[in-house]
């Protein structure tokens, strides 16, 4: 299926669930087709059958947002797909509420590449798509602990999400 209007393309990442599912949901009602992108492709590929039944346009893909190549071959499937994609929504987000004295450097380099490299990886491969083709949009989603410290959410948390409101 092609559309020529590939503005109204948009690759969601972490959308198998939580905020993620409501973005697709909202943005195919909204007339979008959108790429639902998750590391866990049956999750991926319920919501990506709700929305298509419901008269939306989807695709379910599996991505994990720490590999740069999954970003790579997501935008290659979908513009084949579609015609093109005009937004990426960087949503795709790792929690943890560690203490900040036992989290190990394991569990911060995890939280903070779902989080953070993540971000980084999809705006420099869709970014640079985006500039090709003079069009483009990127949306990074964070939040308030970004700006307010991990007290409740995790120090890696905080500091990743602040990160990613570049």
């Amino acid at each position: 299926m092609k559309t020529l209007n590939y503005q109204n393309v948009a690759v969601i990442t972490g959308a198998g669930r939580g905020l993620g599912e409501s973005i697709s949901k909202e943005l195919a009602d909204s007339g979008y087709h959108v790429a639902i992108t998750d590391i866990d492709l049956e999750r991926a590929k319920k919501l990506s059958h709700r929305i298509n039944k419901d008269g939306g346009s989807s695709i379910a893909i599996r991505l994990d947002v720490t590999d740069k190549s999954g970003f790579e071959s997501a935008l290659k499937l979908v513009a084949e797909r579609f015609g093109g994609v005009g937004v990426l929504v960087n949503n795709a987000a790792r929690t943890s509420t560690t203490p900040i004295f036992d989290i190990s450097p394991d569990e911060f380099l995890d939280v903070s590449s779902t989080n953070l490299l993540s971000v980084f990886l999809g705006s420099q491969v869709f970014g640079s798509y985006f500039k090709d083709n003079n069009y483009g949009r990127i949306i990074n989603i964070s939040s308030l602990a970004g700006q307010n410290g991990g007290s409740a959410t995790g120090a890696h948390y905080a500091a990743s999400k602040g990160g990613s409101l570049l």
